[in-house]
Formats: structure tokens, C-alpha cells, sequence
């Protein structure tokens, strides 16, 4: 009895704080996503930075993003997720999983920019079971997202510099919470496959299609009849795929994003794998050569795409082969491939029909060979009995199609 009675005067304590609070910040009232449970603890703050709300943004995304950026959340080893965001990133919606995967809080965002180009960020994030104390695990969600070198977090891209923070209904706010675990420098996954690898030089530079014709290379359907497994195209996915690619009317996206990819795949039982309008491609703005592209998930920054290079293109002879990028790890046998991550991995041999020509596969091969190419990690992929895939068009608006399957993609 008198531990029910002492959890209802916790609970009134903090409910009439969190009311003071709330007064003092109205600007973020709306901002919270809503939580399943009628008692919970939750954190809503805005903070001002010194800096531009694309930077500020970009920074974020890229934390959330771990899975392609390296990252590691420094509170609990937890995990982000970006499920949502309007056609301009101004609001962002996502989810923190703590690392024992025990718990999921939803988190909002919503991005300012001021008249002398700073940028006020209002947050709020939601633990979504019963709770009342959550010893700062809400505002390290937030926190752990903006929080800079200065306070002894680890950033991707930007440092970010705040110029003030008000810290709204958050009663539980112990910095000192938010870095509990030893986390190193995020980096490209390219460049910790390199450093893992540590034989970069032995591996020779491969080359590129020369008088590249980006708009020829990407006029029809390419059927894939051979690729290396990756994270993202396990072997168990090696039916009837096949990559279409289309210019994005109105221009560039968002990010400077100017092509879609549209990516599908089987499974043995038919199941299908389709990325659907969720990815994007943009010639690499720092190679100067048109076969060099980057891909990405549309609602990323390009600063975090994978490379994309076209090592080989006929379109007579109706063949390509692509490359994710320089091979940097080196075989017992004097061979190099590249990585199987998110990025820097993969290597495919693509063709224009869907049926087979062992001449034409033969042909691809002995490119990839004379590049230095580890032919092993090439498994043949089924294009018999595949039904026709209908690609979606682009959207006509380029900034509100760049999140329409964001939730699909991360699960």
C-alpha cells in the first residue's frame, strides 16, 4: 500500500512539473509522436544552433542512419531508425531501440531555420511502455543526436555548436547518462573496409568504361545473370533480378539526387524483394567521370551513398558490368573484391535480355578478370519462369517521393 501510494506522488510531483515546464516551452508542444501508454516518461526540448538547419539535419540523419554510416549510439549500444519525414526534412520521425532490444521509443523532430541563418531544432522523445523515471534514457535519445565534440561524442560529417537549449518537460536530464559506452570514430564503411583489409595498394586501380553515355546505359531494363552476395542481395535472392533506371523529372531531389533505381529480386518460393521508389543515384560530383555514380536510399544525404561504377558498358553486344566501387581486399590466390556491407560491395554482370547468352557472360568475365577480380564470389542468378515486373514512374514532385517507403526498407 504505501508503495502505491508513494509511485501516485511521483507521479503527481512530476506531472505538475512537467506542466510548469510546459509553460515555459510552448514551441514544442505539438512536436511529441504520442505514446501507447497513459503514464510515461518523455523528454521535449528545443535547442539553437550556430549553424545552418542543413547541416544540423544532415548530421542527425547520418546518426540515425547507422546502419550505413558507422555510427554507434553511445548511450547503450541501442539502435535509430528514420520512419518518416515530410517532403522538405523539416520533421523527421523515428525510433530508438535500447541495445538489449527490450525497449522502443518514437522520437520527432522538427527543424527551424532563422533569419540569420541559424536553426532551432524542437524534439521530443516518448518511451511507449509504462514509466515514470526514465533516468535521462529520453534525452539521451535526443541528445546523443546533436551533441558535439565538446561534450565528448563522436559526429559523422558536422560538429554541431549550440548557441542555447531549453529543456522543456525534460526532468531527467544527466548528460553524464548519455555516453556510457566506448565508441570509436564512425566512419564510410569504404574506408574502414580499406583499413581492415590493409592491402589497398596490391590491389590494382581498376578502370572505368571509357566516352561513358549515362543516357544510353540507363534507356532500358538490365537483367542480372551473375552478382556477388552482399548484406543487401543475400544468394538466396538470386532469382529474376533484374535494375531499371529513370531521370527524375523536375530536376534533382532534395539531396541533388537525379536518377531513380528501381532494384528486384526473388527468392526460390517466389517471395519478392522490391526496393520500389526508396532508392536514388546521382553522378559522383568528385570523380569527373561519368561512370562513376553514387546510390543511396532517397532520404539520404549523398554524403552517406555507395559507389556505383560501370567498369564495362556495350550496348551493342547488350552487357555491363558494375563494380561497388575499388576492390580493396585481397585473396590468397592474387585475386581482389570488394566488401559485402551497405557500401564499397558488390559486383554484378548485367545484360539487356533476360535469357541467358553463355558467349555474352563469358565476355563480361574475362573483363573482370583483367581487372583483378575475384571471379569466385560470382554466383549465377534465374531468369526462367520471372514474371514482368511493372516499374514504378518516378514522382513528379522529386522531394515528396523521397520518403515513401523509408519504414519498409529499415525493417
Amino acid at each position: 500500500m504505501k508503495t502505491a501510494l508513494l509511485l501516485l506522488l511521483v507521479v503527481s510531483v512530476l506531472a505538475c512539473a512537467v506542466s510548469q515546464n510546459e509553460k515555459i516551452s510552448t514551441a514544442n508542444q505539438d512536436i511529441c509522436p504520442g505514446s501507447s501508454s497513459y503514464i510515461h516518461a518523455k523528454c521535449s526540448l528545443s535547442v539553437v544552433f550556430q549553424t545552418s538547419c542543413d547541416q544540423v539535419r544532415t548530421e542527425m540523419m547520418g546518426r540515425m542512419s547507422s546502419h550505413f554510416t558507422g555510427w554507434q549510439d553511445p548511450h547503450n549500444g541501442g539502435q535509430y531508425s528514420i520512419t518518416s519525414a515530410d517532403s522538405a526534412f523539416q520533421v523527421i520521425q523515428g525510433e530508438h531501440i535500447t541495445g538489449n532490444g527490450r525497449y522502443t521509443d518514437k522520437l520527432k523532430f522538427k527543424l527551424e531555420e532563422t533569419k540569420d541563418g541559424q536553426c532551432t531544432l524542437h524534439g521530443c522523445s516518448e518511451s511507449q511502455v509504462f514509466s515514470v523515471l526514465d533516468f535521462s534514457t529520453n534525452f539521451c535519445n535526443l541528445y546523443n543526436l546533436y551533441c558535439n565534440s565538446g561534450d565528448g561524442c563522436k559526429t559523422i560529417d558536422f560538429d554541431l555548436r549550440r548557441k542555447s537549449t531549453n529543456y522543456g518537460s525534460c526532468m531527467s536530464r544527466d548528460a553524464k547518462q548519455c555516453i556510457t559506452k566506448d565508441t570509436e570514430t564512425p566512419t564510410r564503411k569504404v574506408d574502414a573496409i580499406d583499413q581492415e583489409s590493409g592491402v589497398l595498394s596490391t590491389c590494382p586501380q581498376v578502370q572505368t568504361q571509357q566516352n561513358f553515355n549515362l543516357t544510353s546505359y540507363i534507356a532500358g531494363k538490365w537483367f542480372v545473370q551473375q552478382q556477388m552476395a552482399t548484406e543487401y542481395l543475400p544468394q538466396s535472392w538470386n532469382y529474376c533480378v533484374q535494375a531499371e533506371y529513370t531521370l527524375i523529372p523536375g530536376g534533382p531531389t532534395f539531396f541533388g539526387y537525379t536518377i531513380q533505381v528501381h532494384n528486384y529480386a526473388q527468392e526460390s518460393d517466389g517471395t519478392v524483394h522490391s526496393t520500389g521508389s526508396t532508392l536514388c543515384a546521382v553522378s559522383d560530383p568528385d570523380a569527373k567521370d561519368p561512370a562513376k555514380l553514387l546510390v543511396a536510399p532517397c532520404f539520404l544525404p549523398t554524403l552517406f551513398a555507395g559507389p556505383y561504377w560501370v567498369l564495362a558498358y556495350n550496348e551493342e553486344d547488350g552487357y555491363a558490368l558494375i563494380s561497388g566501387g575499388q576492390p580493396t581486399i585481397q585473396t590468397p590466390e592474387g585475386t581482389c573484391k570488394t566488401g559485402t556491407g551497405q557500401t564499397n560491395s558488390g559486383l554484378w554482370i548485367f545484360t539487356r535480355t533476360q535469357e541467358r547468352d553463355d558467349n555474352v557472360v563469358t565476355q563480361v568475365r574475362k573483363i573482370a578478370v583483367s581487372q583483378g577480380f575475384d571471379l569466385t564470389v560470382l554466383k549465377d542468378v534465374q531468369q526462367k519462369g520471372c514474371p514482368k515486373e511493372k516499374i514504378p514512374p518516378p514522382q513528379a514532385e522529386s522531394r515528396q517521393s523521397v520518403v515513401t517507403s523509408i519504414r519498409e526498407y529499415f525493417s
